[in-house]
């Protein structure tokens, strides 16, 4: 994975040939790449805390403690 990983970077720092930018070029790429789960993780959040005041109120009514 890493060799991959690393292989990218260099693909970066052949455009580039600036190990800053290449950098910088990879860092957009693999947040491009992880932003389709990033906003389905979000979406399930909104969802749950949507939710959170029904689930507390089910958990006062059954779970007396």
């Amino acid at each position: 994975m890493t060799d991959f990983l690393r292989g990218i970077l260099d693909w970066f720092y052949n455009l580039t040939s600036n190990y800053g930018v290449a950098v910088i070029c990879f860092t957009l790429f693999i947040r491009l790449i992880l932003t389709p789960f990033e906003y389905k993780s979000r979406k399930g959040m909104r969802k749950m805390s949507a939710l959170a005041p029904k689930q507390a109120e089910l958990q006062k009514k059954y779970f007396r403690v």
